[in-house]
C-alpha cells in the first residue's frame, strides 16, 4: 500500500459512512496500478482502519478498471435488505480532473453532509 498522493494519479476513491451520521467515514483510494490505502475521518480525530479491505486494478486497451472489497464484518455490520449508508464515489485523473457521484462543489470530497444515500437490497 502506498498512500503518497494516490488522488494525484489516475485513481478511484470510495468514501463510506455506514452509520449515516455524515460525520465519521472511511476513504479507500486505489490507483490504476492497484496500489491503495484507507483514510479515517472523524470529528474527534479518531483513527481507525477496516480489516480485510482489498483493492485491485486492471489495465485494458480502453483504460483501466478497479475493484474495492470491504467486508461488512470489518465494520461490525450484518448484510440486511434496507441497510442505508451515505457515501461518495470519485474518479481522479492525473490531469487534475475529478468526477464525483454525489455533487461536491470545490476540490474536496470530504464534505460528508453532501454524501449521497444508497440502500442495499
Amino acid at each position: 500500500m502506498s498512500s503518497e498522493k494516490l488522488w494525484g494519479r489516475d485513481a478511484v476513491d470510495v468514501a463510506l459512512n455506514p452509520s449515516g451520521d455524515r460525520a465519521t467515514f472511511l476513504q479507500i483510494i486505489t490507483d490504476a496500478n492497484g496500489e491503495f490505502d484507507q483514510f479515517a475521518h472523524s470529528p474527534d480525530g479518531r483513527k481507525f482502519r477496516w480489516e480485510g479491505v482489498t483493492a485491485a486494478a486492471a489495465r485494458h486497451d480502453e483504460g483501466w478498471s478497479a475493484e474495492v472489497s470491504v467486508p461488512l464484518a470489518a465494520m461490525g455490520l450484518q448484510p440486511a435488505s434496507g441497510l442505508k449508508w451515505a457515501g461518495n464515489f470519485v474518479r481522479y485523473r492525473a490531469s487534475d480532473e475529478m468526477l464525483t457521484w454525489s455533487f461536491m462543489p470545490g476540490p474536496a470530497i470530504n464534505e460528508p453532509e453532501r454524501f449521497a444515500e444508497f440502500v442495499f437490497e
